[in-house]
């Protein structure tokens, strides 16, 4: 018989991020993968919760938004997301 942890289960199938992260305590400098959502990391380094994402990170599960200009840099505004390379207002197909 097999024993399987529902509360790890379920966040193995939660969706992730990955990207440079940086520890705020150590510098230590490492490529980390969270669930989303996940605001600190802890540094392979110096065992600390300290670590961040450094510039953009991108879900592993391939779902990303990218404009008609190919680009997938958003900024949110109140009236939606803005592609600022071409100005226009986006939203999903």
């Amino acid at each position: 018989m097999t024993v399987i942890d529902l509360t790890q289960a379920r966040k193995d199938r939660t969706p992730h991020s990955t990207g440079d992260a940086r520890c705020l305590q150590c510098g230590h400098e490492w490529l980390a993968t969270a669930p989303v959502g996940e605001v600190w990391l802890e540094c392979p380094a110096c065992k600390i919760e300290r670590g961040a994402f450094i510039g953009p990170s991108y879900p592993n599960d391939g779902q990303v938004w990218q404009c008609n200009c190919g680009n997938q840099l958003f900024l949110l505004t109140p009236d939606g997301p803005l592609c600022p390379q071409c100005g226009v207002y986006s939203e999903p197909d």
